[in-house]
């Protein structure tokens, strides 16, 4: 059997799609842009009328049974640009052998505007090649779109109001990278989000009540007195990142506020630490259209109707002297504490509050939660309180980022190790921290390599990626000097040796509806260096401006057009500029 990767499974439920019902097919998906087709759209519309033809020459009996159409990436390019298992889905429903029905949907398929060639393998696949005047004719598409190139619906669910949640790091000392790997992949995931036709809320949860608060409180002050000159004795409970924020009030307000109250203090320190945090990712370039206050939860009484509707449910019960969510009652492995044996409330149960607002208050119809590791052991939980209280849990899916490493060594906040974006920014830069920070799946552990995201050469990917986008635009400034026109190419000269490059241009739609589906946006990063590897490539082994050869020149600059566009929306979808100079 020859390995295959999906490039579309094309159904109504998710991405739109194609369907074959008796000798009809509709075509739902729908492009971002009229003139550049998704090949999986086309390829299937054109198995669809192969199909029809069939079985109205009488050579395929009709069929009231739906068969989706499945189009395909052969993992080896020699076995065709694209495939499809048409013929076996049939054969289950048609009762015939898979490889005949394949040899009938061969030599039905058109006349070759778009599929050049076919050809049956094994016990059925379809394997068929793109014609390349098809594949040329589609960069003008793309060209057009421009910044919007790469907008994907993701059919029914196009338009619903979500919610994602990130960062969200606890205000108590400065953004780490850590909670900067949060902010990449949030910020990225909201960009893909709204490229997939959803109206995106970006919120920043501040943790601005609980016990933590009370310690970091006492520990600012402590360390603000001792920057005064006075000697008190330590906290009981000691908070080094503190020491941060009683720097920030010192350098603005020397020792005037050595006489202020705790509380007092306690909110002055809150407003200077969130103060930076805001301007810090500011700089990032990631912007929140909200900040929403943990303790407004507990001023409006949300917590506390929260509270009295789970008590109502017969799952809260008193232990130890600590007020319990039963858990288990619902299938859960393990019980949770609201309120601690000391009066004061968890973090489990505010946020349990916290996401009633998003859905029931606010009535987003989805929130996205982007959380660390040190999060997500509560999760099931949570989920757990969301359905006892009536709350589709569907509509909360959770992103959680697992740890980060610099030079080996973990990074903690509360014991004061731990690397800042403020000194990572100074060092390399932010295009740089969001590439390396989402350039791994979520869940896996990241070692930030400050050698390599500084580099300038091929091996820092980010260069890499920057660098072909800068070749584009240097190749336009090359036709100026030789006076080679940009206007009307002639695409017909454009064949074999550009088709794989078109055809991953015309992926990127389905990379935004793939990472909106999934969450996973490291597949950007995985795009755009496939996108950026085959346009180096290419300029490799082309002449792109050639005085000598006009006609060529036009078209291949057409080419580099469509690069140019892909890499810059590609990059912005991270939130990545896309230079025309390095």
């Amino acid at each position: 059997m020859v390995a295959r990767r999906p490039l579309a499974v094309l159904s109504d439920e998710q991405f739109g799609g194609a369907h074959y019902t008796g000798a009809s097919l509709t075509i739902s998906t729908e492009a971002a842009v009229p003139d550049a087709q998704l090949v999986a759209s086309a390829v299937s519309a054109e198995l669809a009328a192969a199909l029809d033809r069939a079985v109205a020459a009488g050579a395929l009996p009709r069929s009231e049974v739906r068969t989706d159409i499945v189009v395909e990436k052969p993992n080896d390019p020699s076995h065709g640009d694209v495939a499809t298992n048409l013929a076996m889905r049939l054969a289950k429903v048609l009762g015939l052998a898979p490889r005949g029905i394949a040899e009938l949907l061969r030599e039905h398929l058109g006349g070759g505007e778009i599929i050049e060639s076919a050809e049956v393998a094994g016990p059925g696949f379809i394997n068929m090649r793109l014609a390349p005047a098809w594949l040329a004719a589609q960069l003008g598409g793309i060209i057009s779109a421009g910044e919007r190139w790469g907008d994907a619906s993701l059919g029914e669910g196009a338009g619903r109001s979500v919610q994602i949640e990130f960062v969200s790091a606890n205000p108590t000392g400065p953004v780490t990278l850590g909670a900067t790997r949060g902010a990449a992949v949030g910020d990225a995931l909201a960009n893909v989000l709204a490229a997939a036709g959803h109206r995106v809320e970006r919120e920043y949860y501040v943790n601005d009540a609980g016990s933590r608060m009370r310690t970091f409180a006492v520990n600012c002050a402590w360390f603000y007195r001792r920057l005064c000159g006075i000697d008190d004795p330590p906290p009981a409970e000691p908070y080094p990142a503190a020491e941060h924020a009683a720097e920030l009030l010192f350098a603005e307000h020397g020792d005037g506020l050595r006489d202020v109250s705790a509380d007092a203090f306690g909110e002055k320190a809150l407003a200077a630490q969130l103060a930076e945090i805001r301007q810090d990712l500011e700089h990032l370039g990631v912007h929140f259209d909200g900040w929403f206050h943990e303790q407004g939860l507990f001023d409006s009484g949300a917590v506390d109707r929260m509270l009295q509707r789970l008590k109502e449910t017969g799952c809260v019960v008193e232990r130890d002297g600590a007020v319990w969510f039963e858990a288990t009652q619902l299938g859960s492995e393990k019980d949770e504490v609201l309120i601690r044996s000391n009066g004061l409330p968890t973090y489990f149960m505010t946020d349990i509050a916290y996401h009633l607002d998003k859905l029931e208050q606010r009535a987003f119809d989805r929130a996205v939660d982007v959380v660390g590791a040190d999060h997500a052991g509560h999760l099931p939980r949570m989920f757990a309180a969301l359905r006892v209280l009536g709350i589709d849990d569907t509509r909360l899916r959770i992103v959680v980022t697992q740890l980060i490493t610099v030079a080996g060594t973990k990074m903690k906040k509360a014991s004061g190790h731990y690397v800042t974006l403020r000194e990572i920014l100074d060092q390399v830069g932010g295009d740089a921290i969001r590439y390396f920070l989402i350039s791994r799946a979520s869940g896996s552990t990241i070692d930030f390599d400050l050698d390599l995201a500084t580099k300038e050469g091929n091996e820092n990917p980010v260069y890499y990626v920057k660098m072909a986008h800068a070749r584009c635009a240097g190749v336009f400034r090359q036709a100026e000097l030789d006076g080679v026109p940009l206007e009307n190419p002639d695409l017909n000269l454009l064949g074999r040796d550009e088709s794989a490059l078109i055809q991953l241009l015309l992926d990127l739609p389905e990379v935004v509806r793939s990472v909106a589906h999934d969450l996973e946006p490291h597949r950007l990063t995985f795009y755009a260096h496939s996108v950026a590897a085959a346009w180096h490539r290419y300029y490799h082994d082309h002449r792109i401006v050639d005085a000598g050869a006009p006609a060529l020149s036009t078209a291949r600059l057409h080419l580099a057009a469509a690069v140019r566009v892909t890499l810059a929306r590609a990059l912005a979808l991270m939130g990545i500029a896309a230079p025309d100079r390095m």
